[in-house]
């Protein structure tokens, strides 16, 4: 893990400045890798004590900290040594930090996420103050494969959902918390469009929702429930299964509302 600290001036003399050391020394200890910009350095050493490890970055622009001229350079160096940033002009929606993310972690790109949840809790780490912003994908486990190429992924591995061990501090809360969610998603939106862009067959989809859902339909009434809701359509092509009639192939509609499925 590699984490910036951006300051206006360092080094230099203050409270502030004190309080990054501080943390700066703290993460080196934990093994993280710091980098601390700054534009303008007020004095030719650190006025604390800095780990060795750490490295001070002047920045180009000496007029302010958020000129494009810094945050051109911010976001080329920071993507470079592989430092997880969001400027002052990204969203949390759509920032290259959530895809970059899961892909350090996973070796897994280009999938869909949605916000679902934001949790706050004063104590849900008892190192610091921590905020976690948690999102949903949905994917085929089928299409893609776990990459174990680097230390971040080499631990990634599919779990069933009834056999989670106990995780870090409230992520056991959030994985339950994200079921919850993705329940209620897949009843109400076209959520499990992501999972099917080119088409799915009804028995497909059916084993699809009574996995997520814990429960099973029948057939018929499952396909005419389907269908009652305006949610997908019919397309001209079928799908052959050895020793099965033909399959028909539907999609989701374009810009559907949201509406309740089950």
């Amino acid at each position: 893990m590699r984490i910036a600290f951006i300051y206006k001036y360092f080094p230099s003399l203050g409270g502030a400045e004190r309080v990054m050391t501080v943390l700066a020394n703290e993460f080196v200890e934990k093994g993280v890798e710091i980098v601390i910009y700054s534009f303008q350095q007020e004095l030719d050493q650190p006025a604390y004590l800095l780990d060795k490890a750490i490295s001070i970055l002047p920045l180009p622009d000496k007029r302010k900290i958020a000129s494009s001229m810094n945050v051109d350079y911010l976001s080329n160096d920071l993507i470079k040594n592989e430092i997880s940033i969001l400027l002052n002009h990204d969203t949390i929606s759509d920032s290259m930090l959530l895809c970059k993310k899961v892909k350090e972690k996973t070796g897994i790109e280009n999938i869909h996420l949605e916000l679902f949840d934001v949790f706050s809790k004063v104590d849900r780490s008892p190192a610091m103050r921590m905020v976690g912003i948690a999102y949903l994908g949905i994917i085929n486990k089928n299409k893609y494969e776990l990459l174990k190429e680097t230390l971040r992924t080499i631990d990634a591995e599919w779990r069933d959902i009834r056999n989670i061990p106990e995780l870090a501090f409230d992520h056991n809360e959030i994985l339950v918390s994200s079921l919850e969610v993705l329940r209620k998603r897949i009843k109400e939106t076209d959520l499990l469009r992501n999972l099917y862009p080119e088409g799915f067959t009804m028995p497909e989809i059916q084993k699809v929702y009574e996995s997520i859902l814990g429960k099973t339909y029948d057939r018929r009434n499952f396909r005419k429930k389907l269908l009652s809701t305006g949610m997908i359509e019919e397309t001209n092509r079928v799908e052959k299964f050895s020793g099965n009639k033909p399959a028909k192939i539907y999609i989701f509609k374009d810009n559907i509302e949201d509406r309740n499925v089950f």
